[in-house]
């Protein structure tokens, strides 16, 4: 709560000096007042909070500033206590973050009780710590560490993501089936939502079953990220460059009836390419996107011939008219979106 007031406060602050003054105020004088307010009489209730934590606050209204003023993102939004996730980070100094086996020792707070998921490695920066809507607390910590060591050997392989099945690969055209969380809970999760919408506002009951909701909205969200970070990290080990589409997933969602967009959404192909990307760098292996209008599955692998028809009517299997060889829609795309991959690296012209 110290942590929403301080960047409430400062944004609001921000705004009326530029608009009476025409000025920006920088992250060290919004520090320097910080440091003033907590002297306040009014605002004593700061010092019971970590100092750092209030601090980190600041430094996020600065980098949402500066996204701003960069194009990046739009105007800073205020706060609430209302946001399904509540969160705040905290540094570590002289040791003030520490784990235990079964805890975790947080300024301000002393031991708290908790899951440890796995050890800590390298040096601690700092944690972050989060409130979900379901009503559970997690806290994220930042260590600094070693550079992987690269990964050696492996061969190329090109990846033709789709909804039917989620990845299919030009390695042996492997098969990576899509498991849809969103759509095995679709049916349970109306339901609950129903029930919510019965309640009143407010009360107990309702208060109950919002917390269902959430449960469900987070084991949801739970499935797709394990699934998406076992599946990056095994191709990421396997393969030494990894050939995929360059997806406008924007685009898709427009375009497609509201059970495609749905559809689309629930298989997290952007989260998906940024977590190859940054394993990627981790290890020092290569990831190529094909362009964005590369017609990877309307070209025949064989041949080289291009069959638009694939495209406009939306064929699973279909037979090149040039040579005759048959093929699967995505397992063909597969291999072009491999070679295309090679051709980048390699500079040759199309």
């Amino acid at each position: 709560g110290c942590s929403r007031y301080v960047y409430n406060y400062f944004r609001s602050m921000r705004e009326q000096m530029y608009k009476l003054y025409f000025v920006t105020v920088s992250y060290n004088c919004c520090s320097e007042e910080l440091t003033a307010l907590k002297k306040d009489s009014d605002h004593l209730f700061l010092n019971d909070a970590d100092s750092t934590a209030l601090q980190s606050a600041l430094r996020d209204l600065d980098d949402a500033y500066n996204r701003f003023f960069h194009g990046k993102a739009g105007y800073p939004k205020y706060r609430s206590k209302k946001d399904h996730i509540q969160r705040y980070t905290t540094k570590n100094n002289n040791g003030s973050i520490k784990v235990f086996s079964d805890g975790i020792q947080l300024p301000k707070l002393g031991i708290v009780k908790a899951r440890i998921s796995r050890p800590i490695e390298g040096r601690i920066l700092r944690a972050t710590v989060e409130a979900t809507a379901s009503g559970k607390y997690y806290v994220s910590i930042l260590c600094e560490c070693d550079d992987p060591k690269p990964l050696h050997g492996g061969e190329a392989v090109g990846i033709d993501l789709g909804l039917r099945d989620y990845a299919v690969l030009s390695d042996n055209l492997e098969h990576i089936s899509n498991p849809e969380p969103l759509r095995k809970l679709l049916r349970r999760l109306a339901h609950e939502q129903r029930v919510l919408s019965r309640k009143t506002r407010g009360s107990h009951r309702y208060e109950k079953q919002r917390i269902k909701v959430a449960e469900l909205h987070q084991r949801i969200r739970d499935f797709r990220n394990d699934f998406l970070q076992k599946l990056s990290t095994e191709l990421i080990k396997k393969y030494r460059v990894i050939g995929i589409e360059d997806l406008d997933v924007k685009h898709l969602l427009r375009e497609g009836d509201t059970d495609t967009a749905r559809r689309i959404s629930d298989a997290g192909w952007n989260a998906f390419v940024s977590m190859l990307q940054y394993k990627a760098d981790w290890y020092k292996r290569t990831l190529v996107k094909a362009g964005r209008y590369f017609p990877s599955s309307q070209i025949c692998h064989d041949c080289g011939y291009r069959f638009p028809e694939v495209k406009t009517k939306r064929l699973v299997t279909w037979t090149c008219p040039k040579c005759g060889k048959v093929h699967q829609r995505d397992e063909n795309a597969s291999l072009n979106i491999r070679d295309e991959a090679l051709r980048i690296l390699a500079g040759v012209s199309a």
